[in-house]
């Protein structure tokens, strides 16, 4: 146990004997204690000490801690004491709760029938408008912190527990904290947009998370999810979610929630008290919430990095094509007696995908190569539209992404002639205004794809120039942390290229050491830059070198909780292993990509 021993025999403050330990986090573990005088028991969170070197940051807890002892609400979990331990760990008691949390319920059960939900989401509701009325955010609303119990009558009870007492803000913003720092984010699923970018927060980002748990609770899944996290919180900042129309939720429900999921905090409901009459309206409604045109909740889309490399790109694109046919139909119809019909063919077609990604997101290699078209038609109309050059190089780089692994260099060479005045002008923009990177999204990428198709067609001049192009839009993105060694990486293998093997090799290392801070070293994009050091090794003709590198990079995906595949790291393995014991060189090894 932190700032005790790990005894279970331990007994803080004289009085609390600790049974067992609940749970751990970064900064705090939770346990089951017994009241040693009240014969009671209670939980108690002790934070590390390190977690309080900040003395403003204990005093706002006291404070907080004082303002939620004083609380007595029937769905906000009891907060009975609070102190410091002999080593100066601050602690807090508060009530224990037995009982299931939603999200186990919902994992168990599948999505809750609509009665018990709205009886769920209104007890929800009633907790957090005590709390925001008493001026206290809570900070990590998540299906896991919100336990049903029942009362004397055995009626179901919501309790909303681990308030938000200490809990310490991310003033850089959580996308942020992941790319430069590799901080672990504890609840990416129910992150609110303000808190993905570092962005102010208030009772409206609680009600964004209120927003994600109900619509986990009926559809048995968060709005955005991702096996990336990074890509998750992009996904919070610039997807919209898929309607639950098709579930069978009523359409005034479907809104309520949508509009708690908006992107801009003054599109959603202000306080609770809102929420808890739109959900005593669906109650009476009956029948009659099954129908009506959909009321549309503005959205506004905000472009951040979409680094990774395992995304959906065939929806972005329909959903482009599709938005735009209802732009054109909208100038020649009655966008009213249309709505309706658009919706249902959208719903379907988001559904259609998703259930294709169900449990995971796709990998590139299975995107099947006719999406192209799609692609192509997308890029010809943003262009022809006149669209933002992001917009256009957005599009452009994921029909890139999508064609690399293929190896068509035809279409990926038309794509690049289509994007060289919309690419310089973003370069001009970032020039003038480095602010403006912010607004690019994944269109970085682009730079690496594109150098990547002419260093295999052995167009080293322009590969080179593309990427010195990219390294000054990259050098200026808020995750320049992670675009900048990719653009190392395919640096170095031009340099290899053009027999430069001493200065390819420094690059790439230190692209492996960046890469490695960023995303973690059993990550695939830092096993990919092993691969490339590999290969680099190799065409140098350090063979033995090489397979260190390999069995290194193995190791890593074996231990990697990610899931890693180890295939080629072990044919790589194999094929190195027999080149030293024969002691020869193979050309076509050395020339295949990593």
């Amino acid at each position: 146990m932190d700032n005790c021993s790990e005894s279970r025999d331990d007994v803080l403050e004289n009085k609390y004997k600790i049974l067992e330990e609940l749970g751990k986090g970064k900064t705090s573990t939770v346990y089951l204690v017994e009241h040693l005088f009240l014969n009671k028991q209670l939980a108690v969170k002790l934070f590390k000490d390190k977690y309080w070197e900040n003395q403003k940051r204990f005093a706002r807890a006291q404070r907080e801690a004082m303002t939620c002892a004083a609380i007595d609400h029937k769905n906000v979990v009891k907060v009975f004491d609070f102190g410091v331990t002999e080593d100066g760990a601050p602690y807090i008691v508060q009530e224990y709760i037995s009982g299931t949390n939603l999200r186990s319920l919902v994992e168990k059960s599948g999505p809750l029938p609509l009665d018990r939900a709205l009886a769920i989401f209104k007890q929800i509701a009633r907790g957090l408008n005590c709390l925001h009325d008493n001026q206290v955010l809570h900070r990590d609303i998540k299906s896991e912190n919100i336990v049903i119990t029942r009362d004397a009558a055995d009626k179901e009870v919501v309790k909303l527990i681990d308030l938000g007492i200490a809990r310490l803000e991310d003033k850089d913003g959580a996308i942020q904290s992941l790319t430069q720092s590799g901080s672990h984010i504890g609840s990416p699923y129910y992150i609110s947009p303000e808190l993905c970018h570092g962005g102010e927060t208030d009772n409206r980002s609680d009600i964004y998370s209120f927003g994600c748990v109900m619509y986990e609770v009926l559809s048995g899944a968060p709005p955005f999810r991702s096996e990336s996290t990074l890509k998750t919180l992009e996904m919070h900042l610039k997807e919209e979610p898929a309607s639950l129309a098709s579930k069978g939720i009523p359409d005034a429900l479907d809104q309520m929630i949508l509009k708690c999921l908006a992107k801009e905090k003054e599109d959603r409901y202000s306080d609770c008290k809102q929420i808890l009459e739109e959900l005593d309206r669906i109650s009476g409604k009956g029948e009659s919430t099954k129908s009506g045109s959909r009321r549309k909740v503005r959205r506004k889309t905000t472009f951040i990095i979409a680094a990774q490399s395992v995304l959906i790109v065939i929806l972005p694109v329909f959903t482009y094509l599709i938005l735009k046919n209802q732009d054109d139909n909208n100038d020649k119809r009655n966008s009213k007696s249309n709505s309706k019909s658009r919706n249902k063919s959208l719903d379907k077609f988001e559904e259609r995908f998703a259930a294709t990604a169900e449990g995971s997101m796709l990998s590139r290699l299975t995107i099947p190569i006719r999406s192209a078209r799609a692609y192509d038609r997308a890029l010809d109309l943003a262009i022809k539209d006149d669209a933002p050059a992001e917009e256009i190089c957005s599009i452009a780089e994921m029909q890139c992404y999508m064609l690399q692994p293929f190896k068509n260099w035809v279409r990926i060479n038309r794509i690049a002639k289509k994007i060289d005045e919309p690419l310089k002008e973003i370069e001009e923009k970032v020039e003038k205004d480095p602010a403006y990177a912010r607004e690019l999204g994944s269109v970085p990428l682009v730079y690496y794809e594109l150098a990547d198709c002419y260093i295999e067609q052995k167009r080293y001049i322009e590969a080179a120039e593309i990427i010195e192009r990219g390294f000054k839009v990259a050098s200026k993105h808020p995750d320049k942390r992670l675009l900048v060694p990719l653009l190392k990486t395919v640096k170095a293998t031009y340099l290899s290229k053009t027999g430069e093997y001493e200065e390819s090799l420094t690059l790439i290392k230190e692209s492996e050491k960046d890469l490695d801070k960023t995303v973690g070293p059993g990550h695939f994009l830092a096993l990919r830059a092993m691969l490339s050091e590999a290969k680099l090794q190799e065409a140098a003709g350090k063979f033995k070198e090489a397979l260190a590198v390999i069995e290194k990079a193995l190791a890593r995906a074996e231990k990697s909780p990610l899931g890693v595949s180890t295939t080629h790291l072990l044919e790589r393995k194999a094929e190195l292993s027999a080149k030293l014991k024969n002691g020869k060189h193979s050309k076509k090894s050395t020339e295949e990509a990593p």
